[in-house]
């Protein structure tokens, strides 16, 4: 059977998109189908049984970045440097911090539900598409916390996901989300989220919808190499 990755950034509707027609008539599976977060297969959670879906926030790297990049900074970098670095590269990531450091390779759960549903397996991707403004107002209004693997939920993150939709590159963000899952060979089907509704929509109309939006804040920063340098 068909794995399905139903994916987009936080408070893009991955959840509603499940349980609507729509996600019945894309991807032929019933709307009460299991949602698997990346999370639980991490941790070894039990997981429902088939029917399923690996709910997908296309954000994920971030934190794996940060631990990546926090293991190889070296022990001579001084706390207020690397603090500095973080507020200009991981809080306020730029298109060139995204083309040198963001990775969905490194993400062990997108593996994990591979081996899950069987690498020989033909596997699909629904891609939620909303512009960092629809997504901004989604986030001041969410009512509803996330599932998490070590309990039954966590608070969400207003703040911090308001604060990342102001100066996130998004149009970077899926158009690398994209080229990983095409050169996977996986297929892939883009979706505008918007006001609980969905419609397919095409290459082009991703790119002219996120670019209309999409304003960079922030210059881009210095690359890591500069500061340990500076830290020696």
């Amino acid at each position: 059977m068909s794995g399905w990755i139903i994916s987009g950034p936080s408070s893009a509707g991955k959840t509603t998109f499940v349980r609507s027609g729509a996600f019945e008539e894309i991807a032929g599976l019933p709307r009460d189908v299991a949602m698997i977060h990346p999370r639980m297969l991490i941790f070894g959670r039990e997981l429902a049984p088939p029917p399923r879906v690996l709910h997908y926030n296309i954000l994920r790297p971030f934190k794996l970045i940060r631990k990546r990049v926090y293991d190889g900074v070296p022990k001579r970098v001084g706390l207020p440097s690397l603090r500095r670095f973080w507020l200009r590269a991981f809080w306020t990531p730029s298109t060139r911090f995204l083309e040198e450091m963001w990775d969905y390779s490194i993400d062990p759960g997108l593996d994990l539900w591979r081996d899950l549903v069987g690498r020989e397996e033909p596997m699909n991707a629904v891609v939620l598409v909303s512009t960092p403004a629809e997504l901004q107002r989604r986030v001041r209004r969410r009512a509803f916390n996330e599932i998490r693997a070590s309990g039954p939920t966590r608070q969400y993150e207003i703040r911090r996901w308001l604060y990342t939709y102001r100066r996130i590159d998004l149009p970077t963000v899926y158009l690398r989300w994209v080229e990983h899952l095409e050169a996977l060979g996986m297929g892939v089907t883009l979706v505008r989220s918007s006001r609980h509704q969905f419609e397919a929509i095409d290459r082009e109309a991703l790119a002219e919808l996120l670019s209309a939006d999409y304003q960079p804040r922030w210059p881009t920063p210095a690359p890591l190499a500069t500061l340990t340098d500076a830290g020696g």
